[in-house]
């Protein structure tokens, strides 16, 4: 689903030196919300937000002749929460019967949870939480639409605009499988998103994974756990707010019947580097894999579909070696083993 961001706390920024040049054209300056982002409090004016009659500003959810952000954007200067304007209820985020009975509904307020700060650990602890807090936090408006969709997966929607963003169904195993996804990314290093000299991108750059507030300003983490018996493969209906997942828009699934052997080896070699990183993608499927005009290391207007550039996405069902205990490292082979096996029949090699 096509998404609009709008960053809202440009006085904040500290200085980095490889600040993205693009960030003017994709976000817009409000400093107005500033003073409400620097703590979780239910004061907070973002719940003073109520829903009304007045109709909302469409050209705001509009993506029309927005640019595609495609610039790695450096952790610090990620926001640090959102402020979700979700015409459609994408998000599923309940605060009281009004909502339905209005044409505007509230803002939405999530928090980023991934990445998480250089040094910060524990699985309960969001990225908004262990911020420095000497720096104000930085925060985004995110405007979301349901005609702006981009696809539907087994397990997830998936919506774009400068950013596509990536929400779970109502199913228990749907959202464990979006928050294994995240836990993945956070875990890729730089230049599997990027062209280096040591190859291209393998996967979509990552803009952060979001977890909405609930009314007493604590993050909403409702999962039914394995005591439950629920894995990623679970269908129980659930009607939880869905977490965020920003990501890059990569282009389209190949088509490996009017793709080169060559081409077709390209994308085998971007899941040769991605074992060698230590990473198992898990769903080797045409539809996880993207072409879009490429090289990717040419200024846009230079790109062209005659030098596509490929990207492996969905990683819900990933390995990570990193985090994986030592015993089973042996096991991560045998998943790259398969790994490998079902993307070579996917690209008929």
């Amino acid at each position: 689903m096509e998404v609009r961001v709008e960053d809202i706390d440009e006085s904040a920024r500290p200085p980095v030196v490889e600040e993205p040049a693009e960030l003017d054209g994709i976000f817009s300056i409000d400093p107005r919300v500033f003073e409400w982002e620097l703590v979780y409090d239910v004061s907070d004016p973002i719940f003073q937000l109520e829903p009304t009659l007045v109709e909302p500003d469409l050209s705001r959810y509009s993506v029309i002749g927005l640019p595609q952000l495609d610039t790695y954007i450096p952790d610090d200067l990620l926001p640090d929460s959102l402020l979700v304007h979700d015409i459609d209820n994408i998000t599923r985020v309940h605060f009281g019967d009004s909502d339905t009975q209005c044409r505007r509904p509230p803002v939405r307020r999530y928090v980023r949870i991934y990445p998480k700060p250089s040094g910060q650990h524990g699985e309960s602890q969001s990225a908004y939480e262990g911020r420095d807090t000497s720096k104000a936090a930085r925060s985004a408006h995110l405007y979301l639409q349901s005609t702006n969709r981009l696809g539907s997966g087994s397990h997830s929607f998936c919506t774009s605009a400068t950013v596509a963003v990536k929400t779970a169904h109502k199913e228990c195993g749907a959202h464990l499988m979006l928050d294994k996804e995240a836990t993945a990314y956070n875990a890729f290093p730089r230049e599997l998103m990027e062209d280096t000299s040591r190859g291209p991108a393998v996967v979509p750059k990552f803009y952060g994974y979001y977890g909405a507030l609930n009314a007493d300003g604590t993050l909403h983490s409702e999962r039914h756990t394995l005591q439950t018996y629920c894995d990623i493969d679970e269908t129980c209906y659930v009607d939880w707010p869905t977490r965020l997942f920003l990501v890059e828009e990569c282009g389209r699934p190949i088509q490996p019947y009017y793709m080169t052997r060559e081409e077709r080896e390209k994308v085998v070699a971007l899941t040769e580097r991605l074992h060698k990183a230590g990473f198992v993608n898990g769903s080797p499927y045409r539809r996880n894999m993207l072409s879009q005009p490429g090289p990717l290391s040419v200024p846009r207007e230079e790109r062209s579909q005659y030098t596509p550039s490929y990207r492996i996405i969905d990683f819900g069902r990933a390995e990570v070696l990193s985090l994986l205990p030592e015993t089973r490292h042996e096991f991560f082979g045998d998943c790259c083993d398969a790994d490998m096996m079902k993307t070579k029949r996917s690209l008929f090699l």
